[in-house]
C-alpha cells in the first residue's frame, strides 16, 4: 500500500514565505483578472481593476474614477481608461452583471484576461484606527509586448517613459502624521480618441 502524501516540488518550496501581492512601486507586466464598475461612498463612479503580474503577484482595488461625485467627468480618469483600452486594443466597453464573491457585480468583460503593463505607485495611508496601510495608484499603462506607452506605440518612438518613471517615481506618503512632499505626479496617459481599429492595429507593427 502506497502511503505517499506529498511529492517534493522545488518551485513550490522556494515560494514559501514569499509575498503573493505586489508591494512596491514599479512597472509590472501581467494581465487584468477583472474590471468592475464601482461607486464610491461619496457617489463618484469608477472602474476597479484586479491585476496579476507575469510572476504571479496580485494587485487589487486599482481604481480609476471617470465621474466625480458632483456628476462632472473626471478627465484624468477618462484619459487613463482610454490609455488602458488602447494598450489592450479595445474599442469599447460594455457592462455585464455577473455573480461574484460579494453577490452580483457589474463588470467590463472586454478587459478580462487582457495582457497589459502597469506602472503602479505605492500610496502609504493611515487607517481609521491609526495603523499604517497602503494601496496602489495606476500612474500609466503600457503595451505588454513592447514596453511602450500608448503614445510611444502609436507614434513609433522608443520606449523611454517607463524607464524614466522607474528612476523618478517613489512611494507617495499620505499618512496623517507625515507632511513630507512626495516625488511623482507623472501621468501622461494618452487617449485613443476617434482611432479606428485598423489605425490602432497598424501601430503594433513597430
Amino acid at each position: 500500500m502506497n502511503n505517499t502524501t506529498f511529492t517534493y516540488n522545488q518551485e513550490s518550496g522556494m515560494n514559501a514565505g514569499a509575498s503573493q501581492f505586489i508591494n512596491e512601486t514599479g512597472a509590472f507586466k501581467g494581465k487584468i483578472d477583472k474590471c468592475e464598475y464601482i461607486t464610491s461612498s461619496g457617489g463618484a463612479l469608477g472602474l476597479e481593476f484586479t491585476f496579476t503580474s507575469d510572476e504571479g503577484m496580485k494587485a487589487s482595488y486599482l481604481t480609476v474614477y471617470y465621474k466625480k461625485k458632483d456628476g462632472n467627468q473626471n478627465k484624468m480618469g477618462i484619459d487613463l481608461i482610454n490609455a488602458m483600452m488602447g494598450c489592450c486594443r479595445l474599442q469599447q466597453l460594455t457592462m455585464q452583471d455577473v455573480t461574484g464573491q460579494n453577490g452580483v457585480e457589474s463588470i467590463a468583460p472586454e478587459f478580462t484576461d487582457k495582457t497589459i503593463g502597469l506602472f503602479l505607485q505605492k500610496i502609504l495611508r493611515t487607517k481609521q484606527d491609526g495603523s499604517d496601510t497602503y494601496g496602489f495608484d495606476i500612474k500609466i499603462p503600457f503595451v505588454h509586448q513592447t514596453g511602450k506607452t500608448l503614445s510611444e506605440q502609436l507614434k513609433g518612438t522608443d520606449a523611454l517613459t517607463i524607464d524614466k518613471m522607474s528612476l523618478s517615481i517613489k512611494d507617495k506618503d499620505e499618512r496623517s502624521n507625515n507632511n513630507q512632499a512626495n516625488a511623482g505626479g507623472f501621468n501622461q496617459a494618452v487617449a485613443n480618441h476617434g482611432m479606428s481599429q485598423d489605425e490602432l492595429n497598424s501601430s503594433w507593427e513597430n
